[in-house]
């Protein structure tokens, strides 16, 4: 992976991340990540359980194992390709300097071994926080055109899923987060385009040391990213979960209580 045009620290480091979310194994590791999504969440696993009581034992033990399994399979899948949606924009020549300076914070944060959610966090769980980075900013970066319709209500969905995932008093940090990303880009904009790049080539060369530019307090009428999850039900790591039923997309569902399993 080259980021323009060259090797870099941040290249590097990000290509060990790809390769330590390769490393995981969704059967394997899958129940693990959802042995930590339910300590975080009480609430979700309150719900699960409830929509599992009158499931037989076997049945109420294989749900959450291919609920974990399905999570980290996403997750291996979705967070290498955001990674160079990201790359290829910052790659592009007519991205100007502010956003390409953004972005390469934003791949700066995923680097970060120790962040909201420590990446050491057993079954890959400590990769949530960076993959609910990496959807929000894409989501920022598509155009809001009836043709992206379709994919801007995935990423919604998506974004939704994954803050339900984590502590409820990560949300707020990981709101900061993508907050100072979008007032970062605004506020270099008004700067001469070498400061953008000075401290591009300083993430480049040192993304873990590198401290971004604190960003102004948001302008009147400013709205972040709503991050909540939608009213009627829940979607957790691609699942849907809502009064009885557990839906598994593609997978064993739980629907009214029954075992439904797709043919």
């Amino acid at each position: 992976m080259k980021l323009l045009g060259r090797d870099s620290q941040l290249a590097r480091l990000l290509e060990a991340t790809c390769n330590q979310l390769s490393a995981l194994d969704p059967q394997r590791d899958g129940p693990a990540l959802m042995e930590q999504v339910q300590a975080a969440r009480p609430d979700l696993k309150k719900k699960i359980d409830a929509a599992l009581t009158a499931a037989k034992p076997e049945v109420a033990a294989l749900v959450p194992r291919t609920i974990g399994a399905g999570m980290l399979s996403i997750m291996r899948k979705e967070v290498p390709e955001l990674i160079d949606r990201l790359v290829a924009r910052i790659n592009d020549r007519s991205t100007e300097p502010a956003l390409r300076c953004a972005l390469v914070s934003v791949l700066g944060y995923v680097v970060q071994p120790r962040d909201i959610v420590p990446d050491d966090a057993p079954g890959g769980y400590g990769f949530v926080d960076d993959h609910a980075l990496l959807v929000a900013i894409t989501l920022q970066l598509t155009d809001a055109t009836p043709a992206n319709a379709p994919a801007i209500e995935e990423l919604q969905k998506r974004l939704a899923s994954l803050t339900s995932m984590l502590p409820m008093h990560v949300a707020p940090a990981l709101q900061a987060a993508i907050q100072g990303t979008v007032l970062m880009f605004q506020s270099l904009r008004m700067l001469p385009p070498q400061a953008a790049d000075s401290m591009t080539q300083m993430v480049l060369a040192d993304p873990i040391g590198a401290t971004a530019p604190q960003p102004p307090q948001a302008p009147p009428g400013w709205v972040p990213p709503n991050l909540s999850p939608p009213d009627r039900g829940r979607w957790s790591g691609g699942i849907y979960v809502e009064g009885n039923n557990v839906i598994v997309p593609g997978g064993p569902s739980l629907l009214d209580g029954q075992l439904y399993i797709p043919s």
